[in-house]
């Protein structure tokens, strides 16, 4: 148990900070210097604006596919528009009838709700089976003693 104590207490051998920082610095490249880090940063900013753009005119529009924010506009007739903020006709930006989003986004939604039931039976289903799997299982344990 001496041994212990005297090993506890014996003091380290001391290295400088600078030192120390210096060779942790080196062997492990930092998030901010790594380019493969910021190769990858620019690769999701790029696929994020792909996705912007690809579903501009599907649903109700998160945000322009030039990275504006979208507002509701009404025109002249009353009718209701998801529109960008910096709106010009060249193309660029978004400019979407609010009913036919709504449609869109209600019939998206739709799809959605079935397949959840469709898996919910699926699911109840094994259960069942696996339930009378398990009570079988129990008569044949109970029987063998």
């Amino acid at each position: 148990m001496e041994w212990l104590t005297r090993s506890l207490s014996a003091p380290l051998p001391s290295l400088s900070s600078k030192i120390i920082t210096k060779l942790f610095d080196n062997s492990l490249p930092s998030k901010m210097t790594d380019p493969h880090y910021a190769d990858m940063k620019q690769h999701k900013r790029d696929y994020d604006w792909l996705e912007c753009v690809a579903y501009a005119h599907y649903c109700i529009p998160k945000k322009c596919a030039c990275g504006g924010p979208t507002t509701v506009e009404t025109d002249e007739r009353g009718r209701n528009y998801y529109a960008c903020k910096v709106y010009e006709d060249d193309g660029f930006h978004i400019r979407h009838g609010c009913f036919s989003a709504i449609e869109e986004e209600l019939n998206e939604l739709k799809k959605q709700y079935c397949e959840e039931v469709s898996l919910r039976c699926k699911l109840q289903y094994e259960l069942a089976v696996m339930s009378t799997e398990i009570k079988e299982l129990k008569k044949l344990i109970m029987g063998s003693r």
